[in-house]
């Protein structure tokens, strides 16, 4: 039975593994909490955030960052701990991130709030070596505020310097996904892939848990953005949550707040190669991909003398 049970596991892991090396993102679906836990976990979060904004906390995000939020929210809540701890131990979702990412460290856990009239955030890349998995925490069919992302982008080895304009982004719709689901849906994408946020012009805020995620050899942190709390990493430390959080665990540490994951294994991160621009894999998708980013790469430069212009304008009023 047990041997069934991990082959059954080992092929379910094999396939979600290859889709998200194929296309950049992968849906791993919404059966990892139960209606209960996902409802715990969407109730405190949000009460926690509240909580927190009351104080003007350091933590609190604000959406000229970005968007609205907690940062680090389970340190602040010992539910929200629990839950997510209980996440991270099943089999499922801890041997995938393995074999995706090897030995990884989490960086950070943030609660997002995607306000309505959010416009949303323009297409981009992240940090090197960072792969992001999201919590969905309301139902969100349309992907209202949501991140979307072009398929198969992550595998184009140029890296350009750029943030793609956000009027640019929306004339690409038709050529993107969106991660739209029910409340608890698991999302991993890879930071690499070109990404962005789909505007909420809704009158609903539609919550997300965001987690970032990097694998051996590479380094996360900095010194404005803080890190976790000693104290809560104390009172937690026999979790396997706060052992893959733990900033002081597996790593070396090369600044304040800044670490360097050790590669204490033989297994080579297939993330890890991605990033150095080891993996190459042709598809439709990474060809569709290369002709979207580069067009819009190359729009984005032919518009900047107008935006220079109107800047000029604008300030001469």
């Amino acid at each position: 039975m047990e041997k069934k049970y991990k082959k059954n596991l080992n092929n379910i892991i094999s396939k979600k593994s290859n889709f998200l090396k194929k296309f950049g993102y992968i849906s791993l679906g919404d059966n990892f909490f139960s209606a209960e836990e996902i409802n715990l976990l969407a109730k405190e979060c949000r009460k926690t955030y509240k909580e927190k904004k009351l104080e003007d906390h350091k933590d609190c995000l604000s959406k000229e960052g970005g968007f609205e939020g907690l940062k680090f929210i389970n340190q602040y809540n010992k539910i929200i701990h629990d839950l997510l701890n209980k996440f991270f131990e099943k089999d499922e979702i801890k041997l995938f991130l393995e074999n995706i990412l090897g030995e990884f460290k989490i960086w950070t856990i943030n609660y997002r709030i995607a306000s309505n009239k959010d416009d949303g955030l323009s297409m981009h890349q992240d940090s090197y070596g960072e792969t992001n998995l999201s919590i969905l925490l309301e139902n969100n069919p349309y992907g209202n505020g949501s991140t979307n992302f072009i398929p198969g982008s992550h595998l184009i080895n140029t890296s350009l310097k750029i943030k793609i304009p956000l009027i640019l982004s929306k004339f690409i719709r038709p050529f993107y996904k969106v991660n739209k689901g029910k409340r608890g849906q698991v999302t991993v994408f890879f930071n690499k892939t070109w990404h962005g946020r789909e505007s909420n012009f809704s009158n609903k805020n539609f919550d997300a848990i965001l987690i970032s995620i990097f694998p051996p050899g590479c380094s996360y942190g900095s010194l404005e953005y803080g890190t976790w709390d000693k104290q809560y990493l104390e009172t937690t430390s026999k979790s396997y949550l706060s052992k893959i959080l733990n900033p002081e665990i597996n790593t070396t540490k090369i600044g304040k707040n800044k670490f360097k994951i050790n590669n204490t294994s033989t297994k080579t991160s297939f993330t890890k190669n991605l990033y150095d621009k080891k993996i190459s894999y042709y598809s439709f998708s990474f060809f569709k991909s290369i002709f979207i980013v580069y067009s819009l790469f190359i729009i984005s430069n032919m518009l900047k003398p107008l935006k220079s212009i109107l800047k000029k304008e604008k300030q001469n009023v």
